[in-house]
């Protein structure tokens, strides 16, 4: 039997890196809106959208949690198509992740600083965790489908 599952490991990084897309395009919108309803031209909407996504610890905050948080549903989602090594399809779901900040650093399209390092760094583990996510719900799903064999909840 293989130890990981590639459908999954694509499936998990596909979860991972679309969902941090479509979830920083709906902020960036969000602030765009809210810059727009100052009534400001386009050229002051650049520089105060650029300002803000340098300066704001809210924006900063909110950036990494939404990166992290679908780092955690990639390896989830990885863990449970794959259904068996949880622990390894999970943190190999943020290998796409992890490669491409590797890249856009290294191609200084990032810059290079202890946040994007600390970044890139914890992808890995913050998807793992969301095979230990899964692999622990499976576990509760099975001893309750033990206590009252009728169900099936998977």
């Amino acid at each position: 039997m293989k130890k990981f599952s590639i459908k999954g490991i694509i499936v998990g990084g596909c979860v991972d890196m679309i969902g941090t897309q479509i979830l920083m395009f709906v902020l960036v919108s969000i602030m765009i809106l809210k810059i727009r309803f100052h009534h400001v031209g386009h050229e002051q909407l650049v520089n105060s959208l650029s300002q803000e996504m340098d300066t704001s610890l809210t924006f900063k905050t909110i950036n990494f949690l939404i990166g992290y948080g679908c780092s955690v549903l990639g390896g989830y989602v990885s863990a449970r198509i794959a259904k068996r090594n949880e622990l390894l399809n999970g943190a190999l779901a943020s290998s796409f992740c992890f490669l491409f900040g590797i890249y856009a650093i290294t191609r200084h399209a990032v810059p290079l600083s202890m946040n994007s390092l600390f970044k890139e760094m914890t992808c890995p583990l913050l998807a793992l965790s969301g095979g230990y996510i899964y692999l622990k719900t499976k576990k509760k799903v099975k001893s309750l489908e033990e206590m009252n064999p009728s169900i099936n909840l998977i």
